[in-house]
């Protein structure tokens, strides 16, 4: 038997910072995904270092890993940005996840465990600032998630969609690359209490559910602002930014995460989106997704060779009785078949309405809210 476990990249359209101290954050989750390939071996491990997260997390579990060979690819080949450190961390537990519950792994996975565990690790670590951990939570889910944590626990995770009708998203390589670790070591936010930039991701929200580009817009445009009066944006970066407001199909742009220097997060017209590639390419910078990149969150793939399964587990926030039954149906073909697997772990919710608890999820503390509807306008 031989495993494939994925997850995709990340960015911080809106948080960075912010999340450091216990604010939300919304992170879209794009392709290229990172693998993790697991196959019957001696614990060997491959592209991931021994002192990284995923690492530590291998060294206390030591018994996961002993009888696998464990290879990580990065897709983005080290050139960062994108959350390949979180994105290690998060396949090798979800390893661990899966020899504990089997066919049941992704509906019994913690949250808060996964969330805490990756915190703990990074103290452990020697880290002078403890990371939000909302990248991680973020890769799991997939898509466009917001994500807060307060005094040392997850308290809401939603689900944003991208619905507008004539504007696109463009993530953006820069050739800069700002070491997040290091930089956040560097960093002072004592008595900053950011709530300008809370107002923005709260309101950014607000956009998103109601199709609001416009508002959207500025939010980008205020939080970007914001970042720059607290000398939180590379130079390099806020001359690129100044180049790209130029042109007259760019609507907006800012830097996503550590000083916005690996990644400018663009919001462009539809229509010129072909036409901008290469203006892109012209002044140095790679596109690597658009909102049609979105991808889902963590992925399991495995065979075993003869026997063919196809299985896509697509959980939701649903009425209890459907939840239920798509539970029951999906492990009963678990246990009738024993070969190639895919799971899927896809949560829609919102923070817009009153939150359920979600069943089964081993989650406690944490708002899980149902899909929404756009609100009427004003």
């Amino acid at each position: 038997m031989s495993y494939v476990f994925s997850a995709p990249g990340k960015t911080f359209l809106f948080g960075e910072y912010l999340a450091l101290n216990g604010g939300p954050a919304i992170v879209a989750s794009t392709g290229p995904r990172f693998e993790l390939k697991v196959s019957k071996g001696e614990g060997l491990c491959h592209d991931i270092h021994p002192k990284s997260l995923a690492g530590l997390w291998m060294r206390a579990n030591a018994f996961d890993f002993s009888n696998v060979d464990i290879e990580f690819i990065d897709p983005y080949e080290g050139k960062g940005g994108f959350g390949a450190s979180s994105a290690e961390f998060l396949l090798v537990y979800i390893w661990s996840e899966y020899l504990k519950n089997q066919s049941d792994f992704l509906n019994k996975l913690d949250l808060q465990h996964l969330w805490s565990s990756y915190r703990e690790l990074s103290l452990e670590s020697g880290a002078s600032v403890t990371p939000s951990g909302i990248d991680v939570i973020g890769q799991l889910l997939g898509g466009i998630s917001k994500v807060q944590w307060q005094e040392g626990r997850l308290t809401k995770v939603g689900r944003l969609n991208w619905n507008f009708e004539s504007q696109s998203f463009c993530l953006l390589k820069t050739t800069k690359k700002v070491n997040t670790h290091e930089h956040l070591a560097q960093l002072d936010i004592k008595g900053d209490d950011f709530s300008d930039l809370l107002s923005v991701v709260n309101k950014a929200e607000k956009a998103f559910k109601n199709n609001d580009a416009f508002h959207l817009l500025v939010c980008l445009e205020t939080y970007y602002q914001s970042l720059m009066a607290r000398g939180l944006v590379h130079q390099n970066t806020q001359n690129i930014v100044k180049q790209l407001k130029a042109a007259e199909s760019i609507l907006g742009a800012k830097g996503c995460g550590a000083m916005g220097a690996d990644v400018i997060w663009v919001l462009c017209e539809t229509e010129k989106l072909d036409q901008l590639q290469n203006f892109f390419k012209v002044v140095g910078l790679e596109m690597v997704a658009t909102e049609k990149n979105l991808s889902t969150g963590v992925e399991m793939k495995a065979s075993l060779e003869g026997v063919k399964i196809d299985l896509n587990y697509d959980l939701k926030i649903e009425e209890e009785k459907n939840k239920r039954a798509l539970k029951k149906s999906m492990t009963q073909q678990l246990l009738n078949k024993e070969a190639e697997l895919t799971q899927v772990n896809n949560v829609q919710v919102d923070s817009g309405v009153e939150p359920i608890p979600v069943e089964g999820y081993g989650v406690e503390g944490i708002d899980f809210i149902p899909d929404f509807s756009p609100e009427e306008p004003a």
